[in-house]
């Protein structure tokens, strides 16, 4: 009798235990997946002029593979009905950072450079989310205003500019000056896409 009622009572041991780690395994798994909720997820948004979705063969283009934009969809989200505000570079990049309309900013065609410019009263998509505790940074063509050689001579001497990346809620900016004497030059060359990143 006695041997039986150890051997129960090591069974009920080895089950107690089992239940146990069974169900701290699921509380770290349910922990685990209540992080994963918390944590923000990473935004990338691609702005490509002249570009199609239908170009892109995640969106089922058979003439042209782009494998690393495939991965990116794959790996987060795809939009079917997203569309631009414009045909025109400025306008559509006004419209993606604001959310409003082009013409709400007057911004009906490609901005001239020593003029036209994105107004700093509009609130931008990088302001929102840096409220939120991300980081912001802009990579590529701007063509809003403020990237010419004496827009960011004037900023850094604490004089009054034409506001550009930095201005509008981006913490980090790469892309090409605008406006004389380089733009021009590279336009009439052909030479902008292949040395406009030297600049």
């Amino acid at each position: 009798l006695m041997k039986n009622s150890f051997s129960n009572l090591k069974s009920q041991i080895v089950l107690t235990t089992l239940f146990l780690f069974l169900l701290l395994a699921a509380c770290n798994i349910s922990n685990k997946e209540n992080n994963k909720t918390d944590q923000k997820p990473n935004v990338v948004i691609i702005l490509a002029d002249d570009l199609g979705y239908g170009d892109l063969s995640c969106y089922g283009s058979q003439s042209i593979e782009t494998p690393n934009i495939d991965a990116l969809a794959t790996e987060g989200m795809r939009f079917s009905r997203f569309y631009s505000g414009s045909a025109v570079c400025s306008p559509s990049r006004a419209c993606l950072l604001t959310g409003k309309f082009p013409l709400r900013f007057d911004i009906r065609q490609h901005l001239k450079d020593s003029t036209d410019y994105l107004v700093p009263e509009s609130i931008t998509l990088p302001e929102i989310l840096k409220k939120e505790g991300y980081a912001t940074a802009h990579i590529g063509k701007w063509h809003l205003g403020g990237l010419r050689l004496m827009d960011i001579a004037q900023r850094q001497s604490g004089k009054p500019a034409i506001p550009g990346p930095l201005q509008h809620g981006f913490d980090y900016y790469l892309a090409d000056i605008e406006g004389a004497p380089i733009r021009p030059k590279l336009v009439r060359e052909r030479k902008l896409y292949r040395e406009g990143g030297k600049y």
